[in-house]
């Protein structure tokens, strides 16, 4: 297709996040390399300023100038003085870029030095996070959002605290996310955190709002022209309620528990947003929903590239940083997308079968914290993604790719401790966030606590609940067998749970070996599934499944083959130094004539893996999950230096 992109940008300064911290993630870097991709093959001279080993790691291969110093508001103005900038493009850096587009559009004369904001103009920043006219254009499109006010002290909080009910919400302005933003049930704990924002906040504005802690919390990923023309990405739903950050809940798309009446309202309603504030490029849209009451109320709007978007290309095959560089550039959508749409108006994916997961990982032990809860303070240092055909599936896949020990949901022996917490220790389990909720869930299931009860409890739709005693399901029906005499149909019902054979041989007392034997002879072996991008075709990733939807195995690689085994998730500790190691590695690779094939479930390195001719298995680093891929690809050789421990 022909796009129309705006030639008058010539040289544009990209600002990366940072460092990578909590609350700004890898995400930043996956989007940095695509935008820097984007403006090259747009004829654009790119600057970069602030990158981490994955960002630097293109930057230096397309020979992209880096400056190496602080990203604050003097060293952005120097560098657009010195390097003679015209565009400055500050929606992929996270919070931190972002705020310098504030920053910078209220510092400088754009009319006097040429110089403007490409991606997201000052006034947008200035109504989604100051919150600046941002219920009246709101109110005038018959959208809802919490009642609220921003204040600068502790005084002007209470004295607006008075006229809303308790629990009320506390966010920081221009923090990164989830800092400053808690949940106060008292003045005395108002005071407190308002105090705290204040201190956290860059512009020492906080906003206090009604809480709708509790609600379902639903995603939407939407792209949006200069000419008015959005399209709807994804509808995507986390599995913790609102009250708990979203980087730290599980997040699934597409969302499984919403109606499709109720999916096209969110439709609509993103629609209406993205026009009524005038978004070009991407945004991430965050709603509050009753699923009883059918009531949807909007909590926030992100123009941004964020870790849900990663998501949100994983299931459609879309790359969203690219395409917003281009919408950014001028181009239309309608150039850009040549894709179907369902009838209310949302991206079809190419196999509406499938299933993504995105689940948080934490490291909580390396701090010695006694009972950990998750709350409105981003937490998870880092993530993985699994792919599937049910929600059991993914689910196993990812506590796999987390390492736990039971290579699943239960079977280890720290689940088998829980039997004995008392009861009110598992109320407890059940009505806080943690980490570890879900083994509680499952505990809570075999002490035949009633679905509905524990949906209350955990304020986690039941649907998901019902999948979970599925699982529960499974394994009684297993126990009732041994190795010798277990049915094929039995066998072949649990792997598509994504149970693995670790977990089958400790329920039948016999070795994850014994299992693995014993499936291959009744024939039961995973499939490959190619996701392929969804314009051009490429291939983008690879996943394993024992889903009969799934089965089916193509395009097999015809030139000899490496193994590359990558990180399992980032944490304290293992972080992303070995991401451009792995890449660098990879290429050497391919030098030589070999094909490289990599396994990780991290969703960072798709993007590297795309362009280069590198193939991504987006599966968990098990023993089993890693001898599946090598009975398949049957590779030369297996290279493991470039993973964590």
């Amino acid at each position: 297709m022909n796009e129309t992109i705006n030639n008058v940008h010539n040289k544009v300064l990209l600002i990366g996040a940072g460092p990578i911290m909590i609350g700004q993630g890898s995400e930043t870097d996956y989007a940095g390399v695509t935008a820097i991709r984007t403006l090259l093959k747009a004829g654009c001279e790119v600057v970069l300023l602030g990158g981490n080993p994955a960002l630097l790691t293109a930057a230096e291969k397309a020979k992209v100038k880096v400056y190496y110093e602080p990203i604050i508001l003097e060293v952005v103005q120097k560098i657009i003085i010195q390097e003679k900038i015209d565009s400055v493009l500050v929606g992929f850096g996270g919070q931190t870029a972002l705020n310098i587009g504030y920053y910078l559009a209220e510092n400088r004369d754009q009319e006097k030095d040429g110089c403007r904001l490409l991606d997201v103009s000052h006034r947008v920043i200035s109504q989604i996070k100051e919150k600046t006219d941002f219920e009246e254009i709101l109110l005038a499109n018959n959208l809802k959002t919490p009642a609220g006010k921003v204040v600068n002290s502790s005084v002007a909080a209470v004295d607006f605290g008075k006229q809303l009910p308790f629990p009320l919400v506390t966010k920081s302005l221009f923090a990164l996310e989830g800092e400053g933003v808690l949940i106060a049930y008292n003045f005395d704990e108002l005071m407190e955190y308002v105090a705290r924002g204040l201190a956290l906040s860059p512009v020492k504005k906080v906003r206090v709002e009604s809480s709708f802690a509790g609600w379902q919390e639903i995603e939407v990923e939407a792209l949006r022209d200069a000419d008015g023309q959005t399209l709807i990405v994804a509808v995507m739903e986390n599995l913790e309620a609102v009250g708990v950050h979203s980087g730290n809940s599980i997040l699934i798309t597409p969302a499984l528990t919403v109606p499709k009446e109720q999916q096209q309202r969110f439709i609509e309603l993103s629609r209406k947003i993205m026009e009524s504030f005038q978004i070009v490029g991407l945004a991430n849209l965050q709603f509050a929903y009753d699923p009883f009451s059918k009531e949807i109320v909007l909590l926030e709007v992100n123009p941004r590239f964020t870790a849900s978007a990663v998501l949100a290309e994983k299931q459609t095959g879309l790359s969203l940083a690219e395409t917003a560089v281009k919408l950014a550039l001028g181009a239309k959508l309608t150039e850009l997308i040549d894709v179907s749409m369902d009838q209310n108006g949302l991206l079809v994916s190419d196999d509406p079968g499938q299933i993504l997961m995105k689940m948080p990982r934490f490291d909580f032990a390396k701090f010695k914290i006694e009972n950990p809860h998750s709350h409105t303070l981003m937490q998870a240092t880092g993530g993985v993604i699994t792919v599937g055909y049910s929600f059991g599936e993914i689910l196993q896949k990812g506590m796999r790719s987390l390492k736990n020990p039971g290579f699943g949901l239960g079977i280890k022996e720290e689940t088998m401790a829980r039997d004995f917490v008392s009861g009110a220790h598992l109320r407890a389990k059940l009505i806080n966030p943690n980490p570890e909720r879900l083994f509680y869930i499952r505990l809570a299931l075999k002490r035949q606590i009633p679905l509905p009860e524990i949906a209350e409890l955990t304020k986690i739709n039941e649907w998901y609940i019902s999948q979970i005693k599925i699982l529960l399901d499974i394994e009684k029906e297993i126990s009732t067998y041994a190795a010798y005499n277990l049915k094929r149909e039995i066998l072949a019902t649990a792997k598509q749970a994504g149970f693995a054979d670790g977990q089958i041989g400790a329920l039948l007392r016999t070795t994850a070996a014994e299992i693995c034997r014993l499936r291959q002879s009744f024939g039961i072996i995973p499939q490959t599934v190619i996701k392929k991008a969804a314009l051009s075709q490429q291939e983008l990733y690879r996943f394993t499944t024992y889903a009969e939807a799934g089965a089916r195995k193509e395009g097999g690689l015809n030139q000899p083959k490496i193994l590359f085994l990558g990180a399992s998730s980032h944490g304290i500790g293992q972080g992303r130094e070995k991401e451009g190691g792995l890449i660098r590695g990879a290429h050497a690779i391919t030098d030589l004539g070999y094909a490289a094939v990599i396994i990780t479930p991290l969703a960072e390195l798709l993007l590297q893996c795309n362009d280069s001719q590198l193939t991504h298995y987006q599966e968990p680093l098990t023993g089993e999950d890693v001898l599946d891929i090598i009975n398949l690809e049957a590779p030369e050789g297996v290279i493991g230096q470039f993973g964590n421990a």
